[in-house]
């Protein structure tokens, strides 16, 4: 099961946690309903919070995103792996997941540099590989 289920399971998945904070009615029922569901967090790799608000002056992160798993999943999916990769423009991290590989390799974003659109055969160029 994955997404995002706007809350966070530790106080230390939000950028404004400073140690003093105690948990809230949202997290303490997540939390028990994890419990309950029997089910845990995939290990992930890549940014450690997966929403931001992008915001200049206010900034905050929370780890908002799981991928959720029980042991059903671990025993058909011993070698599967998840990484939450850059969000980009977007406020939310999308997950790779991958079941089975021997290494793991997620996809390679598409970048272009704002200089080649000054190049004078670029729109050409476009135009016939498009």
């Amino acid at each position: 099961m994955a997404g995002d289920f706007n809350v966070i399971a530790h106080l230390s998945e939000s950028s404004n946690y400073n140690g003093s904070q105690n948990f809230n009615g949202d997290t303490k029922d997540f939390l028990e309903c994890l419990h309950g569901i029997a089910v845990l967090d995939h290990v992930t790799s890549g940014p450690t919070f997966t929403w931001s608000n992008k915001q200049q002056g206010n900034y905050i992160a929370k780890k908002l995103d799981r991928v959720l798993i029980n042991e059903v999943w671990l025993s058909n999916f011993p070698n599967s792996k998840v990484e939450f990769l850059p969000p980009g423009v977007f406020d939310h991290c999308s997950a790779y997941i991958q079941l089975s590989s021997s290494e793991f390799s997620p996809p390679t974003p598409f970048k272009i540099f704002n200089y080649w659109a000054n190049h004078p055969e670029f729109l050409a160029t476009l135009q016939n590989s498009w």
